[in-house]
């Protein structure tokens, strides 16, 4: 009789630890890709802002800088970061141009000196998988530089993603 009271007790335990354990909130994961500020650091080139770019999601990501975001006068004004524009990438450091699942990336950007807040906008293109491989393997053979270049078409799902404000 012992033996059952120590055996259902034992149950109820296992049983209440279980049903616990599923009653915790838990985050849901992230959808998109995310773009933080880690800080500001002085280099003799001047002042950067170190930023982290990662990629929460199951899907391999290409990462383009899309614009320069100032606000004014309550406002935010994006300047995009192509053409002419996209010179200014030139100076920031380390920035990732894929990202694969679960991959983050720290880079920097010189702060700009004429500013007060602003931040940093990226667009983020996921890779799409190949349902067909023989429709795959026929483009691999008859496109030469896809093959000579081993290239990957992101033509999946795209969003944008952007820094939070950094003030001066």
């Amino acid at each position: 009789m012992t033996m059952i009271c120590v055996l259902v007790a034992l149950a109820a335990a296992v049983v209440l630890v279980a049903t616990r354990g599923s009653t915790v909130a838990r985050p849901l994961p992230a959808r998109d890709a995310s773009l933080l500020l880690l800080g500001l650091t002085n280099f003799p080139r001047g002042s950067f802002a170190i930023f982290c770019l990662s990629n929460s999601t199951r899907m391999h990501i290409a990462c383009i800088s899309a614009a320069f975001a100032e606000a004014s006068a309550g406002a935010w004004t994006s300047t995009p970061l192509t053409g002419r524009a996209s010179r200014a990438v030139r100076d920031w450091l380390g920035v990732p141009e894929e990202l694969k699942p679960s991959q983050a990336v720290s880079f920097l950007v010189p702060v700009p000196t004429n500013s007060g807040a602003w931040r940093l906008v990226f667009m983020c293109q996921e890779q799409t998988p190949i349902t067909d491989a023989m429709t795959n393997i026929v483009r691999q053979l008859t496109d030469t530089n896809a093959a000579r270049l081993q290239s990957r078409q992101f033509s999946g799902r795209s969003y944008f993603v952007s820094s939070p404000q950094i003030s001066r």
